[in-house]
C-alpha cells in the first residue's frame, strides 16, 4: 500500500484552516461559558462575571494573579 502524503498533507492543512477560521468565534463562547459557570462562585461575584460581556471587559475588571494570590485559600 502507498501512501500519498501529498492528499494528507492538504487534508490537514484544509481541516487546520477551517479551525482557525472561527477561532475567534469558538474563543468568545468558550470565555463566555466560563464566566457564565463561574458567576456564583466567590470569585465570580468579586469580580462580578455576570456582567462581563466580552474579553476587553474581563481584561478591564480581572486583574492579572499569580499563584501566590490564591495560596493561602487553596490550603
Amino acid at each position: 500500500m502507498k501512501t500519498d502524503y501529498g492528499k494528507l498533507g492538504k487534508y490537514a492543512l484544509d481541516r487546520l484552516n477551517r479551525s482557525c477560521s472561527r477561532a475567534e468565534t469558538v474563543q468568545r463562547r468558550f470565555l463566555s461559558d466560563l464566566l457564565q459557570k463561574n458567576a456564583a462562585t466567590l470569585y465570580g461575584k468579586r469580580y462580578d462575571f455576570s456582567a462581563v460581556g466580552d474579553a476587553e471587559e474581563y481584561q478591564r475588571k480581572v486583574p492579572l494573579s499569580t499563584y501566590k494570590n490564591y495560596e493561602n485559600a487553596i490550603e
